[in-house]
């Protein structure tokens, strides 16, 4: 039996957990548990997650699990925690017949059939799949704005867009194709091999570039990450920060720099990451992004031996691994 771990973490999200979690349900895929994790919402987010499991016939703790918590641990420490702690507690006897977690932003809603899309591409794309994305739309009109993610040399992530797609071999818009990673607002990967690497690092706090590092960690023991045009969905960006403020930057940043110490080599550090970023500085940073880049920088440094120990944690973990 292939059952699909399905989380959701939310943080004052009331505005839009409701037509998420309806959207879930009613998808064709239905052997699937989902697990709503609220990381101490202020607002009714709560609430209207509670009104919604008691206004749904069929639901009960056999397939939903709502678990608040009493503060913040931010997005990567909470599915940490929904799979090594809850589904490991819950379902020791049965940890076997999930085959597949997927994570869903609480701002997002699921089109028709997507999650069988989404699980679709492991077969697809064969044993090389390490995760699985989609196409992310806008969330009151067809604009795209997610169809695969891109990296620059100092880890400056970008978006691909249809008119992009040219930038992927991709023949026509119904095929899958590799892309450098995907969102973690759309995200599915095989639940065995998210075990073997650990989960996500939870020094991404509260949120950024987990899903990066994760999907980087998949290629070094030779797994790809996959974008299913087929599996669609549309997406209010940035619901709990708002995008572009300085918090938005200063999460980003702070979290972008980290995953670049962790992940380059030596020679990519130094020769790629360094100089793109001068650059990027000078022909391309807002002024907006200065202070809140300078506060990424200066925790950084303050923080590189405890980064340099997880670079190295990381080695051995994938040498394993591999073997």
């Amino acid at each position: 039996m292939d059952k699909t771990l399905i989380i959701i973490v939310t943080y004052n999200s009331a505005g839009f957990i409701e037509r998420c979690l309806r959207s879930v349900y009613e998808q064709q895929l239905k052997d699937f548990f989902v697990l709503v994790i609220d990381n101490n919402s202020s607002d009714d987010t709560v609430l209207k997650i509670k009104d919604f499991r008691n206004s749904c016939p069929g639901l009960d703790s056999s397939n939903f699990r709502m678990i608040p918590f009493k503060r913040n641990i931010g997005f990567s420490r909470a599915v940490n925690c929904g799979v090594f702690k809850y589904l490991a507690e819950k379902f020791k006897r049965q940890m076997h017949d999930f085959k597949y977690l997927v994570l869903i932003n609480p701002d997002l809603y699921l089109c028709e059939d997507s999650l069988s899309s989404l699980i679709d591409t492991f077969a697809i794309a064969g044993d090389d799949c390490g995760a699985s994305g989609g196409l992310i739309m806008e969330y009151d009109c067809d604009e795209v704005t997610h169809y695969g993610a891109a990296i620059r040399p100092n880890y400056i992530t970008y978006h691909l867009k249809k008119h992009d797609s040219r930038d992927t071999g991709m023949q026509d818009d119904d095929n899958i194709f590799v892309s450098d990673y995907v969102t973690g607002a759309l995200f599915a990967c095989r639940l065995d091999i998210f075990i073997k690497l650990k989960g996500f690092d939870p020094g991404y706090r509260p949120a950024y570039f987990e899903e990066l590092d994760f999907c980087l960690k998949l290629k070094r023991i030779g797994k790809l990450s996959y974008v299913n045009p087929k599996s669609r969905a549309r997406h209010f960006e940035c619901g709990s920060v708002k995008k572009f403020s300085s918090s938005f930057y200063y999460y980003y940043h702070k979290n972008r720099i980290r995953c670049a110490i962790i992940n380059s080599s030596p020679a990519g550090f130094f020769k790629g990451f360094i100089p793109q970023e001068f650059r990027w500085i000078r022909e391309e940073a807002s002024k907006d992004q200065y202070v809140p880049l300078l506060k990424a920088y200066l925790l950084n440094l303050f923080f590189i031996g405890l980064s340099v120990f997880v670079k190295i944690k990381n080695y051995l973990l994938i040498r394993r691994i591999v073997k």
